[in-house]
C-alpha cells in the first residue's frame, strides 16, 4: 500500500485519520514518512497507550490518539477539518464494515481530493453509491485494499 501511496501522494502534506488503529502500525508508518499529523482512533485503551508510547519513543510528535467507537464517530458529521487520507481496517466480521465509505463521504470526514483506503475481506461488496467513488482495488490473499475518492 505504501508503495502505491509514495508514488501518488506527497506524504509531508497529509493529515491522516487511522480508524481501528490497533497497535498503530499504519499511524506510525505515516508519521515516519513525514505525514503532517495523524489521528489514531481505537476503542482499546491499551493499544492506544502503546501507540502513544511508541510515538514518543520514536519522536513522532504528530501522532495523536483518541479512544472512540469508530462507527459511532463517523456516523456523525465531522465538525473539524477533514482529513486528506483515511485508512480503515475494521474487524473483518463487523456487520457495519460495508457502511464505512458512505459514512465517511456523507459526514464530510474526507477532504476534497482526499483518499479513503478500506482494508477488508476480498468477499466484501460495497453498495453502488460507494463504488461510484471506488478507483482502485488491490487483492492480497483473502484481503483487499479498496481505494475511494470523491474526485476520481
Amino acid at each position: 500500500m505504501f508503495n502505491i501511496l509514495t508514488n501518488e501522494i506527497d506524504m509531508e502534506t497529509l493529515s491522516v485519520l487511522d480508524l481501528f488503529a490497533g497497535i498503530g502500525n499504519i499511524s506510525l508508518e505515516f508519521a515516519s514518512r513525514g505525514a503532517k499529523n495523524v489521528l489514531a482512533i481505537d476503542t482499546n485503551v491499551r493499544c492506544l497507550q502503546f501507540v502513544k508510547e511508541t510515538a514518543q519513543m520514536l519522536d513522532l510528535r504528530q501522532i495523536i490518539t483518541q479512544k472512540a467507537d469508530v462507527f459511532k464517530l463517523i456516523a456523525k458529521p465531522n465538525t473539524n477539518t477533514p482529513f486528506d487520507l483515511i485508512f480503515a481496517d475494521a474487524p473483518y466480521h463487523h456487520s457495519e464494515l460495508r457502511t464505512i465509505p458512505n459514512q465517511i463521504f456523507e459526514n464530510k470526514w474526507l477532504a476534497q481530493n482526499g483518499w479513503l483506503i478500506v482494508e477488508h475481506p476480498a468477499t466484501t461488496q460495497f453498495d453502488a453509491q460507494a463504488t461510484q467513488c471506488l478507483f482502485d482495488q488491490r487483492r492480497y490473499g483473502h484481503s483487499m485494499f479498496s481505494f475511494f475518492a470523491k474526485s476520481k
